[in-house]
């Protein structure tokens, strides 16, 4: 939300223009999702691109092209250490956990060294570990690979820390609302088999 805004209630944004990077991205469906969850219908929003760049979408709060935006949560923090925008609500309020990282591999190499694959999660999953066991360590090299401000990447640390998973295993619910993005989006034609999409093969035993 623009800093100034009076709007300060979900239920408010009915109508609203909204923010988002691009046409079929995440933040695209997290808007569609936001608009079902509400039930406003088809035109209970509307869809702004407005591209990926943190300039932009304050430029757009500024010249009111927008009223709102779907953004990552360092953006948002650090919009609101510059008073330019401000959390409204997190999109796991009405969504739910959704995969919106994962680790890929090609085929080639899970062909030629399946074995770095496994190293490369150990690895994953131990600085997961560390980051838990050393706060302050994590933000001051998180802000030094980002550029934010040691206070913004703490506020982005403490919000999204909980979301990182202690085993890399994808849990039911987040399965299901990428299937679900998958066909709202217009990226498949009909519902996938999700369990042909990834494996566990290469995680720890």
């Amino acid at each position: 939300m623009p800093w100034d805004s009076a709007v300060y209630s979900v239920d408010a944004l009915k109508g609203a223009k909204i923010g988002i990077s691009s046409a079929g991205s995440l933040t695209d469906w997290l808007a569609q999702q936001l608009a079902r969850h509400k039930e406003w219908g088809p035109g209970g929003i509307t869809k702004v691109t407005v591209g990926n760049a943190l300039a932009a979408m304050v430029a757009a709060f500024h010249t009111h092209e927008i009223q709102a935006a779907v953004l990552t949560t360092a953006d948002i923090f650090e919009m609101e250490s510059k008073h330019e925008g401000r959390l409204l609500i997190p999109v796991s309020d009405y969504v739910g956990n959704i995969a919106a990282g994962a680790i890929f591999a090609t085929r080639s190499i899970i062909t030629r060294d399946p074995q770095a694959i496994r190293e490369f999660i150990a690895g994953w999953l131990e600085t997961i570990t560390y980051m838990r066991a050393h706060h302050e360590q994590a933000i001051k090299l998180e802000s030094e690979v980002t550029g934010f401000a040691p206070a913004v990447q703490s506020e982005e640390f403490n919000h999204t820390i909980s979301m990182f998973s202690s085993t890399c295993r994808f849990d039911g619910q987040s399965l299901a609302n990428l299937r679900q993005s998958f066909i709202d989006l217009k990226t498949v034609s009909s519902p996938p088999d999700m369990t042909k999409l990834y494996t566990s093969e290469f995680l720890p035993r």
